[in-house]
């Protein structure tokens, strides 16, 4: 898909999602229910059909290659985000900003977009690429934003979620050699089919609730954005060529820090923490403005990519 093709894409799915739920086509605590069908549903049934399709192609190094590498932007992500939450002065608000720029949408916007831009084979690579993501963003989130962390139990329970164990059952599948029946790869097929529309639409429906007039009064929150957005797919690829990474494992690290921000952070804000309102309002604006912004930074950054790895 051309990248012109690709970010009118997006702005239509995202605009689908805003406009029924700006118009309240679909019942109160619609987003909820919709983030459970595409974490239980769709994309565990995507994630399995990477595994199982026909150009699934998949070593023991490439995993190998690809957590490093994972592990490796997470790091860099730290560094910098640190770097914004010292110039902050540490404050509640510098928090949210470093947890903004170490974690994506990798999920609700990532699989779309990686799915459009390279199909099957680039989501098989970018699901093995997520592990590393998932591990720190659901363990070290309330570390990250108030320095201490949250129950064992739940924390285990949002590691080992429907994707994650996707992902074993898919390996699985994948390296015993397995086939299944066409009737059940064709219900996996139809049932992944769902995730590329239904996240992005997800994702257009929760900024309805999002404030843009509060941006006037935070005008640090474009520079975070612009480092999510801009400095850190900059850098990432500058050390991938450095480095010479293979291409899958640079188009997954690429595109992983070309994503917005993770539209679950203002959640964990209220959550972890309740009586700040100038981080909950932060947190909102980071996911509208990046979220807005890259319909045109994926694109550009999708042709950089085809530039430099083809």
């Amino acid at each position: 898909m051309d990248v012109i093709s690709l970010s009118l894409k997006l702005v239509v799915l995202i605009a689908v999602g805003f406009v029924i739920k700006k118009l309240k086509v679909l019942p109160q605590g619609f987003e909820k229910a919709l983030t459970r069908i595409l974490l239980d549903v769709s994309l565990p049934a995507i994630i399995i059909q990477t595994f199982i399709s026909d150009d699934a192609v998949l070593s023991g190094g490439d995993v190998g290659l690809l957590i490093l590498v994972s592990i490796g932007v997470l790091l860099l992500g730290f560094i910098v985000g640190h770097v914004l939450c010292l110039i902050r002065g540490r404050s509640a608000p510098g928090k949210v900003d470093r947890l903004s720029i170490i974690v994506t949408n990798f999920t609700f916007f990532g699989v779309p977009v990686v799915e459009t831009l390279y199909g099957n084979a680039g989501l098989l690579f970018f699901t093995i690429y997520s592990i590393p993501v998932r591990i720190v963003y659901y363990m070290m989130t309330p570390l990250l934003l108030v320095g201490k962390g949250g129950g064992v139990k739940e924390t285990l329970k949002n590691i080992f979620s429907a994707p994650v164990v996707a992902v074993f059952i898919g390996a699985a599948i994948y390296f015993s050699g397995l086939k299944l029946p066409a009737f059940i790869s064709g219900a996996i097929s139809s049932l992944g089919a769902t995730a590329t529309p239904l996240g992005l639409i997800l994702c257009g429906a929760t900024l309805t609730e999002l404030d843009f007039k509060e941006l006037i009064r935070r005008p640090f929150v474009l520079l975070t954005v612009a480092v999510r957005l801009m400095a850190m797919p900059a850098a990432v690829l500058g050390l991938c060529l450095l480095l010479k990474i293979p291409t899958d494992a640079a188009r997954c690290a690429v595109v992983y820090c070309a994503l917005p921000v993770a539209s679950m952070i203002p959640t964990y804000v209220v959550r972890y923490m309740p009586d700040e309102t100038e981080s909950q309002v932060s947190g909102s604006l980071l996911v509208l403005i990046s979220t807005l912004l890259c319909v045109v930074t994926i694109p550009f950054w999708a042709t950089v990519l085809a530039r430099f790895y083809g």
